[in-house]
């Protein structure tokens, strides 16, 4: 009889340790799924990036595509022919 209720009892314990795990693993899930929604909402805002971390990447990137330096100097000079503003600068 000792020896039923104590592997009744190894049971219980083992099965709530899963149902237990279960449920963690579940508010997990939930709660990744709620940051993962906020964070896209975040992101989707146009003004994410701007003022010097603009500059800075726009840097970046024409140190690694020299060619890029090509196509903004030609859009500044269309600028300045046309006289138009950026639209920034508005």
């Amino acid at each position: 009889m000792v020896a039923l209720a104590a592997t009744t009892h190894v049971w219980v314990v083992v099965g709530g340790l899963l149902l237990a795990l279960v449920v963690v693993l579940i508010a997990i899930d939930r709660i990744f799924a709620w940051v993962a929604k906020n964070a896209t909402k975040h992101m989707r805002n146009d003004n994410a990036v701007t003022g010097g971390m603009r500059n800075v990447m726009g840097a970046m990137e024409e140190f690694v595509h020299p060619e890029i330096r090509h196509v903004h100097e030609e859009m500044d000079q269309r600028k300045s022919e046309s006289g138009d503003k950026d639209p920034s600068e508005r």
